[in-house]
């Protein structure tokens, strides 16, 4: 809001309407790839009508027409977006307009990684032979739904980029709620149902796609938002009702709530008079046999709201709020891109949220990548607990805990899970399908009941052991390592000592293998002697001696070990999902930012490490570890 009333009042005092330079009025803003043949210009809302307006307030119908080029997903989108008119306002501030303050600027708010983000734009609109050529109004003269639509382009980065989207990341987007697909036919489920419309601010969607069919007689819409659902007893038994609200038909109307009547006398008759009144009065929406509604729809999702879309929303007022909780967070290749529980060996590095849950409760779980491009395959997992955590899960512990909620993987903006859970521990793992993949991420979560939701959960750094082996304990007098002895003494000055150079040198000629003499690179050596020299000295001297240099051989021989047990697979090179593992073997517990750095550090391009690498890895860490006396100035 601030930037907003800061370039409007800057556009005043220069008298000049904005031009939006993060979202150019240029080809690339509306195709990066497939780039048609075709000369756009860009036009103002004021150049292509003589008396614009943002909304006209007098007008309470939809009107949208998708254009030449427009997604009907995201028109579809706009429609239930319209429906909510609380929410409405509060994603399309409706106090703009072509006349008052106007600047050539524009502000929506948009559902995004986890929070409602106001997005601003220039009111400039792609246009072909006059016409505008993506969502547009078609009543009179507004422009709201062509500027909301510029909007969502750019968080996508282009136009083009909204072909690739669908109605439930539109949906999320568009009204801040989780989306959940959900099955047909609905009498399968019309009791789960029935209880969730009743108790919670959920709402479902009935797609149509040929048409409104018994309900023409009152609306063309393909589209019907399920408000309630009873159990009434007729003549014919038990059945069931639905209260649908279907754009367009205002709130209200005594001849729409005797729909029912009318069109369905045989049931009507046999309902209670205390059934018949609460349909007669019906203010938002009307009431229609299951079965009819039932012959039509192909698709059903249910839009779950929180505490703050139902204070927006004023036909929410009658339902309980869920309680919701917002995680942030990213998976890293070699910290926190473990992939999925088929991975073995690093799905324990991916992101991990605890949960306390005291009392039975539904929960409602939606993972949202970043990603709207190139989108990961993402999904999570649950597992049940016996204990609290007070850090990360090791890989052990997961391998002995089934996974108690699973979700089919997706490479959708945002993938969901409804459950019923009882009183407990619970651990929700985040990934992606495959290692490697990285993205950022948000993790909501609905409860009808309190819970306790921890941050993502890490480790805290420490030291296990003495890093490096001393050679006196091992060798216990023996001459084992005359020979390397003598070359280093015939490079080291006076006092024992050789610089990096030297021990470069040393290196080459005493270790007896490739694997060892990928340590003989002058980047490691200098690692090892900034790691064998004590930080607290006063002036470092850059030079290793005779006594370290024994207490280096042996460290090597025993990290050389280390090294092996987790290359086997890979023929001598570790891949940087194991690092983490490796380096516990060596001493390190290893919180997720020294992983970060590490990997950054000596991570190859095809994400691994050779055994130089590793040595580096670990002298860096101890003069880290040693700089504070075991644990690490970093977090």
């Amino acid at each position: 809001m601030d930037d907003f009333n800061k370039i409007r009042t800057i556009c005043f005092l220069r008298n000049t309407l904005w031009c939006d330079p993060d979202f150019p009025a240029e080809m690339l803003s509306l195709f990066y790839d497939e780039v048609p043949n075709v000369q756009f210009e860009w036009k103002r809302p004021v150049e292509i009508h003589e008396s614009p307006v943002f909304i006209d307030n007098n007008y309470n119908g939809f009107d949208l027409d998708n254009g030449p080029l427009g997604e009907s997903w995201l028109m579809t989108c706009m429609e239930v977006l319209h429906r909510f008119r609380g929410i409405f306002k509060h994603v399309v501030p409706v106090e703009q307009d072509f006349h008052c303050n106007y600047a050539g600027i524009f502000r929506f708010r948009i559902w995004w990684n986890g929070k409602w983000e106001t997005v601003i734009v220039d009111d400039r609109l792609p246009s072909l032979n006059g016409d505008l050529v993506f969502i547009h109004n078609t009543h009179g003269m507004q422009f709201w739904a062509a500027l909301l639509e510029k909007a969502y382009a750019k968080l996508h980065g282009s136009y083009e980029a909204l072909k690739y989207g669908n109605a439930e990341d539109g949906l999320m987007d568009l009204t801040g709620s989780i989306v959940e697909s959900s099955s047909l036919p609905l009498l399968n489920q019309v009791q789960i149902l029935h209880h969730r419309l009743q108790s919670v601010s959920t709402i479902a969607l009935a797609f149509a796609p040929s048409g409104p069919g018994p309900f023409e007689s009152i609306t063309n819409s393909k589209l019907f938002l399920i408000y309630e659902i009873d159990k009434v007893n007729t003549s014919y038994g038990f059945i069931y009702i639905v209260r649908i609200v279907v754009p367009l038909l205002p709130p209200g109307d005594q001849e729409l709530n005797r729909f029912f009547e009318l069109n369905y006398n045989d049931i009507w008759d046999s309902l209670s008079e205390f059934k018949k009144n609460e349909i007669l009065s019906t203010e938002h929406g009307i009431w229609v046999p299951l079965s009819e509604l039932e012959k039509i729809i192909n698709c059903l999702g249910l839009l779950h709201f929180d505490v703050e879309s139902c204070q927006l929303e004023p036909t929410f007022t009658y339902k309980t709020p869920w309680f919701s909780q917002n995680r942030q967070g990213s998976w890293v290749k070699g910290v926190t891109a473990g992939g999925c529980k088929n991975n073995t060996e690093s799905f324990h590095l991916n992101p991990q949220f605890q949960v306390l849950i005291d009392s039975r409760t539904p929960i409602n779980i939606s993972l949202q990548q970043s990603n709207s491009l190139k989108p990961q395959v993402i999904g999570f997992t649950v597992h049940m607990l016996n204990d609290i955590l007070n850090e990360k899960a090791s890989a052990s512990l997961l391998t002995n805990t089934d996974g108690l909620l699973n979700t089919n993987y997706s490479n959708a903006r945002h993938v969901s899970a409804m459950a019923r859970i009882e009183p407990g521990i619970y651990l929700i793992i985040p990934t992606t399908y495959e290692p490697r993949k990285e993205s950022s991420f948000t993790l909501r979560i609905f409860t009808l009941k309190p819970i306790i939701l921890s941050n993502e959960l890490d480790i805290r750094a420490r030291l296990l052991n003495q890093i490096v082996v001393k050679a006196d304990s091992i060798l216990n007098n023996s001459n084992i390592l005359q020979p390397y002895n003598i070359l280093f003494l015939q490079l080291a000055d006076e006092h024992k000592t050789i610089d990096a150079f030297g021990l470069q040198d040393v290196l080459e000629k005493s270790l007896p293998n490739d694997y060892l003499q990928s340590c003989a690179t002058i980047e490691t050596c200098r690692q090892i002697i900034l790691g064998m020299e004590m930080p607290d000295k006063k002036d470092l001297t850059g030079r290793i001696h005779l006594k370290s240099y024994k207490d280096l051989l042996i460290s090597l021989r025993h990290w050389e070990e280390i090294f092996r047990v987790y290359t086997t697979k890979t023929r001598g090179v570790l891949v940087v999902e194991r690092l983490y593992a490796a380096l516990s073997e060596v001493g390190f517990m290893l919180s997720k930012k020294l992983m970060a750095i590490l990997v950054f550090k000596y991570m190859r391009r095809d994400g691994t490490l050779r055994f130089g690498d590793f040595v580096s890895a670990i002298f860096y860490l101890k003069r880290e570890f040693s700089k504070c006396n075991g644990a690490p100035s970093l977090p």
